[in-house]
């Protein structure tokens, strides 16, 4: 929303990500590592064995970046990368393809940098910007097994005339990691706590907009053109459709609208959050469903 509503951040704003994008090479590169390590060339292991037991670093010198350089290059990593399905930060090759821009001793992240940052949410964190004769306020919560519980205090102190709800799309055969054996995946943990959040007495009672983002477009079509891919997609959910991005898209909203108790819709988008031109025009859509929603409320509509 800072991009899309105020340009961008400020240099001291965007300063302040550069130590998240350095945490962020290190920690992709030891997940990436422990998958791959007894596999990696001889003459690799040495550096490889050394990232994985750097602690979490917010800066990387120059010989640390060689050193990553090389693993990354490593034919066992890559193959390793391309075959993913734990949940390994997805922008470590963005983030190693300029991995010498971002050592620059100048060097400021950009917006593209800055969406590609990972950092966890905790608590609330509250964004305000205004749009011709309405003022917006968007509550970030963090999604981790942690942080869900707070969410009641959210819906209990404000008024909420929309819930944006964001799932994955190519985490569809990413393990779940949470203790809840009941979901296997990450994409049906996300699914049941949509269920669970949409069909509440909060968000039911004062009619919310309920908004879905199907995020990750771009990473769910690449999976959908491997055939051992499409043939996991088709048994997790029991598609039996052709291989078309579309057809399964639409399978997906269907499963997601079908976990609504009542008559109210849900407005779902599958998009690529890193395409701010597609956001800023969803954006503009989104804002006349919650102002719709908002005036059924009232019982004007």
């Amino acid at each position: 929303m800072m991009i899309i509503h105020q340009g961008g951040f400020e240099p001291s704003q965007a300063e302040l990500y550069k130590h998240i994008l350095m945490s962020n090479i290190i920690v992709g590169m030891k997940q990436l590592i422990e998958i791959c390590q007894d596999n990696i060339a001889m003459e690799n292991r040495k550096k490889a064995r050394y990232i994985i037991s750097t602690e979490e670093l917010t800066t990387i010198d120059q010989e640390m970046a060689e050193r990553i350089k090389t693993v990354w290059e490593d034919p066992a990593v890559q193959i390793a990368w391309k075959n993913r399905k734990e949940s390994i930060l997805i922008q470590l090759e963005y983030l190693l393809s300029h991995i010498d821009r971002l050592l620059a001793p100048d060097f400021i992240p950009n917006n593209d940098d800055i969406l590609r940052a990972r950092h966890r949410t905790t608590g609330e964190l509250v964004s305000r910007f205004e749009d011709k004769k309405n003022c917006w306020s968007i509550v970030d919560v963090g999604g981790q097994f942690s942080e869900r519980p707070k969410w009641e205090s959210v819906f209990e102190t404000s008024h909420i005339n929309a819930v944006l709800y964001f799932i994955a799309l190519d985490e569809y055969d990413i393990a779940n990691v949470e203790s809840n054996p009941e979901h296997d995946t990450k994409f049906q943990l996300a699914l049941s706590v949509f269920e669970e959040i949409m069909n509440g007495e909060h968000v039911r009672d004062h009619k919310s907009c309920r908004i879905v983002f199907l995020n990750k477009l771009d990473l769910f079509t690449l999976k959908l053109q491997q055939e051992d891919r499409f043939t996991d997609f088709q048994n997790r959910f029991g598609y039996m459709g052709e291989n078309n991005v579309d057809d399964c898209l639409d399978f997906i909203n269907k499963t997601i609208e079908d976990k609504i108790t009542d008559n109210l819709p849900v407005h779902i988008h599958a998009i690529c959050g890193l395409d701010t031109s597609l956001i800023k025009k969803l954006a503009q859509d989104i804002k006349v469903s919650i102002i719709a929603s908002s005036l059924i409320d009232m019982g004007i509509l």
